[in-house]
This record gives C-alpha cells, sequence and structure tokens, in this order.
C-alpha cells in the first residue's frame, strides 16, 4: 500500500503500556508491556517486544498505519530554564541535568513555555526500540513527540479514548516542530538564547573513562602495597 493513503494512527506511549487509536476507530487500544520485555523504561528483550507487537497487530487486525508517537509525562525527563540565566551558567546547568539522566543513550528536545526553555530528555533505547518492533511489520512511525505538543488542553491525559485521539489526530500537522529526531547519529539541541547547538553528552563513553580510570587507581593501589611489603 501506498505509504500516504495509509490511515494515520497515534501511539500513547507511558512507562507500562501503550495505547493505540487508528483514525475511524470505535475505540482504542491498550498494549500492557510485561517485565521481562520492559523495565525501568529500558529494553530487557527486543525479540520478545517485536513479537509481543506483531501479535498484538495481528490480534486486533491493524493494517499498516502512519504512527504519531506521543510520550505521556512518566517516560520523559525535563527540566526548565529561565531565558535570563547567563549562557555559560545555563550550559553548567544542562550538563548537570544531562548526567543525572540515568540511561548511556539519551535525546534532548528544547521547546519553549512560558518564558523558559524546557529541555525534554527521553531513553532513545526505550522509543528507538518501539519504532524499530513497528517499522518490522510494515508501519510507519514519522513523528515521535513529548506530550507538550498536544497543547496544554491535552497536557494531563493519562489514556486515549475516541474523544481525545480524534482531537489529537486534527492537530498532527502541528507537531513537526516538536519532533525527536531519533535516527541521527547526532542529536542536538537548538539554544534559543544563542541559536547555538548544544550537544548532548555521549554518557557511555564518559563511563568508560570512568571505569577506566577506577582501574588504573586501583593497579596503583596494589601496587604501591606491594612495593612497602617488599
Amino acid at each position: 500500500m501506498d505509504i500516504t493513503k495509509r490511515q494515520p494512527a497515534i501511539l500513547f506511549l507511558d512507562r507500562n503500556s501503550f495505547d493505540f487509536f487508528v483514525s475511524g476507530a470505535a475505540n482504542a487500544l491498550r498494549f500492557q508491556f510485561s517485565e521481562n520485555v520492559i523495565a525501568s523504561l529500558e529494553i530487557a528483550n527486543m525479540e520478545a517486544l517485536e513479537n509481543q507487537v506483531k501479535l498484538f497487530v495481528e490480534q486486533n487486525s491493524i493494517p499498516p498505519c502512519n504512527i504519531t508517537m506521543v510520550l505521556s509525562p512518566n517516560v520523559v525527563f525535563e527540566k526548565d530554564f529561565e531565558e535570563t540565566v547567563p549562557l555559560e551558567q545555563k550550559e553548567e546547568e544542562m550538563e548537570k541535568f544531562w548526567d543525572s539522566i540515568p540511561f548511556d543513550d539519551i535525546n534532548s528536545k528544547s521547546i519553549k513555555v512560558s518564558n523558559s526553555d524546557r529541555v525534554i530528555v527521553v531513553n532513545n533505547n526505550l522509543c528507538a526500540g518501539v519504532k524499530t518492533a513497528f517499522d518490522k511489520i510494515g508501519f510507519s512511525i514519522q513523528m515521535i513527540v513529548p506530550y507538550e505538543a498536544l497543547g496544554a488542553d491535552l497536557w494531563n491525559i493519562t489514556y486515549l479514548d475516541p474523544q481525545n485521539s480524534r482531537e489529537i489526530l486534527k492537530r498532527v500537522d502541528s507537531f513537526k516542530q516538536y519532533s525527536f529526531e531519533l535516527l541521527e547519529e547526532e542529536k542536538t539541541i537548538k539554544n534559543p538564547q544563542t541559536s547555538k547547538d548544544l550537544l548532548p553528552p555521549k554518557k557511555s563513553q564518559k563511563a568508560r573513562l570512568y571505569i577506566m580510570a577506577g582501574v588504573f587507581i586501583f593497579l596503583i593501589v596494589v601496587l604501591a602495597i606491594l612495593l612497602i611489603k617488599r
């Protein structure tokens, strides 16, 4: 089927489940993650996730759709930075915020909220994994956006129902500015204060450096003890 002729759909990703609504459907569908597949926002078994998503689609006879994935407040990490904060202080605070995220592979997005720049971080492993599971069965996740994209009147939703799903589908064309760029090797935040691209730290590399430094110090201590004993 021509991808442009597919029905649009909404996937509302929560911490332990996702809701799925296809344009024209009577109701939204709920998919519950099992603990051996996803735990603490990490994919524990990618193959099992792919199999379960495929089974979910087959059991509900869902045809391939063009999906917009919306991230609930429960799967993102957020921090607001006032516009009046000096650039150097803001960059320092952003570094601390990124370092506080308990994942190695993170993706960030910056949006305007009132008089602040809100930085939103997501575990890339989780979002990319769900996207891959749907890609493999012929679906297309075209955008992944935080809940803020929905509009303030829908920020507090905790699940999809026919009414809010239809309203979200009406607004999809306005979501592009909020979409995460999950497929790029480097993900950047556009800092509105200076138009400077801020690159999130590659936490996995930093972790390896800390481990190597720890091992080096340990070996020095052992060598010193051996020399003293001699």
